[in-house]
């Protein structure tokens, strides 16, 4: 039994093996505009700036949007490339209020970028507010204490080593989780699969972490019972994260 424990651990660390791959494409260069204090009913309207494409995101009671640049182009047609440092100006508005966002793009990335605006002063701050990060970060955590702990009763285990073990194990995982989702996670538009194919890709490492540690730190119950416990939280938890994530902001 050790063996075959030993060799799923193994087979499980070398799927976290960073390889190498090739690409024919990215996302095209942009950025997202967090709206705050902003009215429910706003449409953009772009005064300035090579913008490609413009569109609006609903999630969990918060609005965004998701900006692309655009191509330049020469008199005959070949294409230059995409400018990100001329300025963007974009004029938010409904049939009763409107506020003009202003910026340059150089100021945000030279890539792509997210940016929260404050549709009442007209504010630019570069990134996402604290508040909204750690209001995002404590939902994710409960959410996924809640699955995984009800997983935990189901399969019997009651001792206290085994749920404080359980408790610490997540707070670790889901906290890094949040951490690189917050860091490298796209929002939303082209950049949904990628957010999608990085969680997976994060699951794996933390579902080897969580057997190595709940394999040998938590005594209660046989070994291949904490083993098969921990498969099937990490999947129920991937499952609902993949859903969730079309509803939640990231």
């Amino acid at each position: 039994m050790k063996k075959i424990i030993l060799l799923m651990l193994a087979a499980l660390l070398i799927c976290t093996i960073p390889l190498a791959g090739m690409a024919n494409s990215a996302e095209p260069p942009g950025l997202t505009v967090i709206m705050k204090s902003a009215p429910a009913d706003l449409e953009a309207e772009v005064i300035s700036g090579n913008i490609g494409r413009i569109f609006r995101v609903d999630k969990f009671g918060e609005s965004y949007f998701q900006i692309y640049i655009g191509h330049l182009y020469t008199d005959d047609g070949s294409p230059l490339g995409r400018d990100l440092v001329e300025d963007l100006e974009i004029n938010f508005h409904n049939d009763t209020e409107e506020s003009t966002f202003k910026i340059k793009l150089s100021d945000f990335g030279t890539y792509s970028g997210t940016v929260t605006f404050d549709f009442r002063t007209g504010e630019v701050h570069n990134g996402k507010l604290l508040s909204r990060t750690v209001f995002l970060i404590v939902m994710r955590v409960v959410l996924t204490l809640l699955i995984e702990g009800l997983i935990l009763l189901l399969f019997r285990f009651r001792q206290k080593r085994t749920w404080l073990i359980f408790l610490l194990m997540n707070l670790i995982t889901q906290g890094a989780l949040s951490y690189l989702m917050n860091r490298f996670g796209g929002q939303d538009g082209g950049y949904f699969v990628y957010t999608l194919l990085f969680l997976g890709i994060v699951e794996v490492a933390i579902m080897a972490f969580e057997l190595i540690v709940f394999a040998f730190a938590a005594k209660e119950r046989k070994a291949w019972q904490r083993i098969v416990y921990v498969l099937v939280a990490n999947v129920v938890s991937w499952v609902f994260g993949g859903v969730l994530i079309t509803y939640f902001p990231v």
